[in-house]
């Protein structure tokens, strides 16, 4: 009986430790992380988030931008997506123009898949590299986000890479493991 009531509140202690409930509200059991594959990124003026970039084996040297950017300002539009040693394509479907991509205040606008707004960028992209991709506003407030550059299969299955825009080059061919 004496050492039944000299373990309780050791035993009590321990459950309590080892259940993960003396954490806080930061324990593993009480967050979630980010759902999504992409990159994320934020600025005062634009929130990018699930940026991907997505290539076909079939179009080497090209990728389409698949993305959701959503505008914290009132009448802003994105006026240009750019990346160092790419040539950048920005195509609205059913438009005679190019840009820009009207940006409604806290709306998400969907960029290249279920979209009618097409980012292409054509030139050495190799699949597993990242990519450094600036959206511009006209506001004049860019925002650079690192981009994964990963192949149409999985869950992005269905995305379609734009058609090839002038300039598009072989990729460079990944080593061999042998």
């Amino acid at each position: 009986m004496k050492l039944t009531r000299a373990f309780a509140p050791v035993t009590i202690a321990a459950a309590v430790l080892l259940s993960g409930c003396g954490l806080g509200f930061n324990a593993g059991t009480q967050t979630q992380g980010n759902s999504h594959f992409g990159a994320t990124a934020d600025s005062a003026a634009l929130l990018v988030r699930d940026a991907v970039l997505i290539v076909d084996p079939a179009k080497p040297g090209v990728a389409s931008v698949v993305a959701t950017l959503i505008a914290h300002q009132a009448d802003n539009t994105l006026t240009n997506v750019s990346s160092d040693g790419l040539e950048t394509t920005l195509a609205v479907a059913g438009t005679a123009t190019t840009n820009p991509v009207e940006l409604p205040v806290d709306t998400a606008v969907r960029l290249g898949f279920n979209s009618d707004v097409a980012i292409t960028l054509a030139g050495t992209i190799t699949t597993g590299t990242y990519v450094n991709v600036t959206f511009t506003l006209a506001s004049g407030d860019p925002v650079t986000v690192a981009l994964l550059v990963h192949p149409n299969d999985g869950i992005y299955t269905d995305v379609k890479v734009s058609v090839p825009v002038a300039g598009a080059t072989e990729p460079t061919p990944a080593p061999s493991a042998s």
